[in-house]
């Protein structure tokens, strides 16, 4: 997949051009297809790209939009791209990639564009207007943005932990109350979604936007599952046949690619159930889908 990373100066000295060249040489092995880099007196972003979507195959990272100034960096995959389309006033067909789209959300929705989008991503923008960067991760949390402070002047992230360890003048220190909940509970990224098994490193936790704005740091969670709105279905066909409709469309979804798509079987279940639907899609089109197993 791609990855992303930025630097944010806390006291108004320009990110150094050794400090971001590090964060980028730590994430070169997700940048098979080209890597990107943009910078004001305030931020640096940087991308490294792996093409995955059809748009994806001409999209450029990072972004700028030429008359606000607001600059992004993406990686993800957005899947409710009809929508947005229709509610930005694009066509349907439009090949805009996501990340433009998701620039335009924020242009017109700002702060509340978040509780607009649908599917898996992590992104940062910075809003030159306002002079802050938003930094936000998909309701899930499955792509993770993680971030640190150095020597106390910039804030870094990045889509991976090794590239902020990469930043320090010195070793790491571990953080031993999150490795000593490993070994207790699986649930430790629940229960404290913030922390990581090392000092002075943060996760973003899932469905958060971190706002950074001068040198305050603040964040708001924009969605969690609500166990209060229950669906009231009259029979059980009526269930079934709901969440086949859910569970179609998330698999669709995944397949929006530019390349054959794979899916690993595990051996149970869930894996089979997926498979079995992704090829169902994709023979529609005339495609198939190629299984692995790693038994």
């Amino acid at each position: 997949m791609s990855a992303i990373c930025g630097v944010i100066s806390l006291a108004g000295a320009p990110p150094g051009t050794a400090l971001c060249s590090r964060l980028m040489r730590a994430l070169e092995k997700h940048g098979p297809d080209g890597k990107g880099e943009w910078r004001d007196p305030l931020v640096f972003l940087g991308h490294q790209m792996m093409h995955t979507t059809p748009e994806s195959l001409d999209e450029a990272l990072p972004l700028q939009h030429g008359e606000s100034q607001a600059a992004l960096t993406m990686e993800g995959r957005l899947d409710n791209r009809p929508e947005l389309l229709n509610a930005l006033g694009l066509s349907e067909t439009s090949p805009q990639p996501d990340s433009a789209l998701l620039l335009k959300a924020y242009l017109k929705w700002g702060d509340q564009s978040a509780e607009r989008l649908v599917g898996e991503f992590a992104f940062a923008i910075w809003d030159a207007r306002r002079r802050r960067l938003i930094c936000c991760t998909d309701p899930m949390g499955i792509r993770p943005l993680f971030y640190t402070v150095v020597r106390g002047k910039y804030i870094a992230f990045a889509s991976e932990v090794q590239p902020l360890l990469a930043m320090c003048d010195r070793p790491a220190q571990l953080n031993d109350r999150r490795l000593a909940m490993l070994g207790v509970s699986g649930m430790s990224v629940i229960l404290e979604p913030e922390t990581t098994c090392f000092e002075q490193v943060y996760r973003i936790p899932a469905a958060t936007v971190l706002t950074i704005d001068g040198c305050r740091i603040s964040s708001r969670e924009y969605w969690r599952p609500d166990p209060a709105n229950r669906l009231n279905f009259s029979s059980d066909e009526e269930c079934r046949e709901a969440f086949q409709d859910v569970f179609f469309n998330a698999v669709k979804s995944r397949l929006r690619s530019a390349f054959p798509a794979a899916s690993l079987l595990s051996g149970g279940l869930d894996s089979s159930a997926i498979a079995s639907v992704a090829n169902h899609l994709l023979e529609s089109s005339g495609q198939k889908l190629m299984t692995l197993s790693s038994v």
